[in-house]
């Protein structure tokens, strides 16, 4: 059996995530009159085009940054996994927003993502404000800001039916389904639980990975030292499930937002 060549087909991607860092630091939006125009007037305050927007800067500053470990020679077991897992989730988002080509479903999906927003960042807020005692105005204006547009966004949901959370896993899934095929659900979902095992710095995500090696015998009762060593072969997949996401992420954003409806 041939051994990929990892490094290959990892260096092939460089010149993409080049290109979809300049598209995010100099900023993206629609095209006027193009569906994805239509989609942001929904929810201005976080419009779906700038949800998916951040999800693929997010993707790819994350896989970026395991770019920059491999060619640098110094590959990191744990927090290369922990950062693969942030670039699928954050690339996932992106094409589980932009996917559907019914614009109901699209908006659905947006108003879920931006009610999550809104509740992870009061979370943040409310934290924030018990260390100043409720004193900091700053603060307090935008936790008070965040309480009423998470208000206003529930009131639209409601009169829309609209129950559903964010799922991660569920939209790490269903994104790779939509990107890939079919039988790619799977192996996203794999690879995105490996990353979370990273994350929580548990030592089963470095086992079974090529560059995690046994230093010497047994010790006789089925217990022995390992070590790992991270590297182009152990990021592969999890490396390229979070570039085609990306991929497919930003041929999206063309197709919806690119030319007039």
């Amino acid at each position: 059996m041939t051994v990929p060549d990892y490094e290959a087909i990892i260096r092939r991607t460089f010149a993409d995530l080049d290109r979809w860092r300049l598209l995010a630091r100099n900023g993206w939006t629609p095209a006027p009159g193009s569906a994805l125009a239509v989609d942001d007037e929904d929810w201005p305050w976080w419009p779906l085009s700038q949800l998916a927007v951040a999800g693929l800067a997010a993707g790819r500053d994350h896989i970026g940054a395991v770019q920059g470990h491999l060619e640098r020679g110094e590959p990191f077991p744990f927090a290369d996994g922990t950062l693969l897992r942030s670039g699928m989730l954050g690339a996932a988002t992106a094409v589980w927003l932009l996917a559907p080509n019914d614009r109901a479903a699209r908006l659905k999906r947006a108003r879920t993502v931006a009610a999550e927003v809104y509740d992870k960042h009061a979370q943040f807020l409310g934290d924030l404000s018990s260390l100043s005692g409720g004193d900091h105005a700053g603060t307090e204006a935008v936790k008070n800001h965040v309480a009423e547009r998470t208000k206003e966004l529930a009131r639209l949901r409601d009169a829309a039916g609209e129950r559903a959370t964010f799922q991660a896993t569920h939209v790490v899934e269903a994104a790779a389904k939509a990107a890939l095929g079919e039988p790619y659900g799977l192996e996203a979902r794999v690879e995105w639980r490996r990353g979370s095992g990273a994350a929580h710095g548990l030592p089963w995500s470095l086992l079974g990975v090529q560059t995690t090696t046994q230093l010497g015998a047994g010790d006789g009762q089925g217990m022995a030292m390992f070590q790992a060593a991270g590297g182009w072969s152990a990021v592969a997949n999890g490396y390229m499930a979070a570039y085609h996401l990306l991929r497919r992420g930003w041929e999206l954003m063309d197709q919806r937002g690119g030319t007039p409806a």
